[in-house]
């Protein structure tokens, strides 16, 4: 250890950061801000509904506030906009990024003599643009920035509450029209995915070249077994299946900018989920309860410190509890340790682990070498070249890359044979009935006719159950 931490200093003293503490900026929705974790900012203080961290939902708990770094002493969380600067807002989408967010606190009360609940609707406040928030810097800079982004977008809280709303018990018809319109929005002009694209690109310029950019994925929302009432087995696994799809298409789009030279980096949290989504332990135990299930059960009613009391349902449903926060936390850390360590390694003037540059691998690579040599041949790029082959865009069996300046375009089946092929075609037909022929060729570059109906869907929903 002593030595460790030796080494550590004679690295920041060659690069002079020993003299500059490192910060992170905490951008992003619900999943970021730590809604369902109380307590808020904010949240016991008289004037809680004019603070602009409550009707954020910004929890003093949240994960991003958990993170460490080195030289700094204890949680982010300890030294808030001094290390650590905190814009995630629940409900914000990808243009919440660069626009404002609206938000209109309602609280409930109860007439004399009468029982009927009424609500107070109190003025609507404006959250500043996430990117308003590297402003408050200063002279500092960023060294690390953590978001998750995309849910909203996506229509997730819409789709759910619908369900809930009108099927006592979901059909598997009625959740594939919802999730079908997903993938439409996603690849329209101007959709999801442009507005994902454009989020991450303004971050980037906003944050500065030094600045490695952390997105974080979604979990598993439902226990494949389903509930007792509210979903069968069947539309349980369709809903986490579109999770997944949505955490594949974001994994995609950071590997692509990242491609380009962008410092980008996806942290999955799936598999760290796996077992402990919603409703994964037996119904009639609540101590299991709590200690298996990392994700808040849905719960009819407006909690006493949601942001809207006139709400069917309350606020943290499907969001992480104190247990998941602690997963993404310790997913996002591991992350930022190996980038620490890349940079202590750099600072000692060892060479970067590099790995084999993409146009200069022999052609063509046979496909039982891919998946029985694949550590050793790709070395450092083996895993994101096979997470980037699988989850190709839809419409397209051949990946741009560019590599170290050079613009190489490989053919997915020269590198990876037949059964990448067939993976990467599986994905394609998964989700050509919601593209429909004009998303499909949108996905390769040409116009969508329906461009302008998925827009007027996507911004049509920005006052509609918001999950995250």
């Amino acid at each position: 250890m002593d030595k460790l931490k030796a080494i550590t200093n004679n690295a920041q003293s060659k690069t002079g950061e020993g003299r500059r503490s490192l910060v992170i900026v905490s951008l992003g929705d619900s999943y970021s801000s730590g809604e369902g974790i109380e307590p808020y900012y904010a949240q016991d203080a008289a004037s809680r509904y004019s603070s602009l961290d409550f009707l954020a939902h910004r929890s003093e708990r949240s994960w991003p506030g958990q993170l460490t770094l080195p030289g700094v002493r204890g949680r982010m969380a300890e030294h808030r906009n001094e290390n650590w600067f905190f814009a995630a807002a629940s409900g914000a989408r990808a243009r919440h990024i660069w626009e404002k967010q609206q938000k209109t606190a309602k609280a409930r009360f109860l007439r004399p003599n009468d029982n009927t609940p009424h609500y107070l609707t109190y003025p609507t406040k404006e959250l500043a643009p996430q990117l308003d928030i590297f402003k408050s810097l200063g002279d500092k800079k960023a060294d690390y920035v953590t978001l998750t982004l995309g849910g909203n977008d996506a229509g997730f809280g819409e789709i759910i509450s619908h369900a809930i709303a009108g099927h006592t018990y979901v059909g598997r018809s009625f959740l594939k029209l919802k999730l079908a319109s997903l993938w439409k929005r996603f690849y329209a002009p101007d959709g999801i995915r442009d507005s994902l694209i454009r989020a991450y690109r303004l971050i980037a310029e906003a944050a500065g070249p030094q600045a490695q950019i952390i997105v974080a994925g979604y979990p598993r929302l439902f226990s494949p077994a389903g509930s007792k009432t509210l979903f069968s087995k069947q539309a349980a696994v369709l809903m986490n299946d579109a999770v997944s799809d949505l955490n594949k298409h974001i994994e995609y789009l950071v590997g692509m900018l990242r491609a380009s030279g962008m410092p980008i980096h996806f942290v999955s949290v799936e598999k760290e989920f796996e077992g402990h989504a919603a409703y994964s332990a037996f119904y009639d135990d609540p101590e299991a309860r709590r200690s298996i299930e990392f994700i808040h059960r849905i719960t009819f009613g407006a909690g006493a410190n949601d942001i809207d009391a006139s709400k069917t349902t309350y606020a943290g449903s499907l969001h992480p509890n104190e247990l998941g926060s602690q997963v993404y936390r310790d997913c996002v850390q591991r992350k930022i340790n190996e980038l620490e360590a890349a940079r202590i390694r750099i600072a000692m003037g060892l060479p970067p682990l590099k790995s084999v540059p993409l146009h200069s691998v022999p052609l063509p690579l046979q496909a039982d070498r891919a998946d029985d040599e694949c550590e050793d041949f790709w070395k450092v790029d083996c895993e994101t070249a096979e997470k980037a082959f699988d989850l190709a865009a839809p419409a397209s069996n051949t990946l741009p890359y560019i590599i170290g300046g050079a613009a190489a375009v490989i053919s997915v089946g020269a590198l990876v044979g037949t059964a990448a092929i067939k993976r990467a075609r599986a994905i394609r037909r998964s989700i050509a009935p919601a593209l429909g022929i004009e998303g499909a060729n949108r996905a390769n570059g040409a116009n969508d006719t329906n461009g302008d109906t998925a827009k007027q869907e996507n911004e049509g929903e920005a006052g509609s159950g918001e999950l995250l």
